[in-house]
């Protein structure tokens, strides 16, 4: 119960939450120039954070530096792995004229083995 009420009060205040999501929207689309691309990080970053609070929280673990810098690992690596899902479907759709649901399987097929690497490389790698 403990453990619980440590996962619960360190997620309560939002407000840096919210930072970090509009900045982090706000710098891909002026990057990209796309708010498709923006709204791919600003709807992967609280999932991922819900998601690893709930994971924790069922498991018992509490909220201390080396879980909070996993966060951060697993969150980069969820925006970049959407960063290149999103720019290799806005180029097949430009390029072969796909509709976004069959650019968007074109894409997967065509760089879901890098995205596995690149995942496995940044976990495994450094055990």
């Amino acid at each position: 119960m403990l453990v619980g009420l440590a996962v619960g009060g360190s997620l309560g205040s939002s407000w840096p939450l919210l930072f970090i999501i509009s900045t982090l929207g706000n710098l891909i689309f002026l990057t990209l120039g796309s708010l498709r691309a923006a709204l791919v990080p600003a709807v992967a970053v609280p999932l991922s954070l819900i998601g690893g609070a709930f994971i924790m929280l069922l498991l018992g673990y509490s909220i201390n530096l080396l879980p909070l810098l996993a966060m951060v690992l697993a969150i980069g690596l969820v925006v970049d792995d959407a960063i290149v899902v999103v720019e290799n479907t806005e180029r097949n759709m430009t390029q072969f004229g796909l509709s976004p649901k069959e650019a968007a399987k074109r894409a997967m097929s065509e760089v879901s083995g890098a995205l596995i690497a690149i995942v496995l490389l940044a976990v495994i790698r450094p055990v």
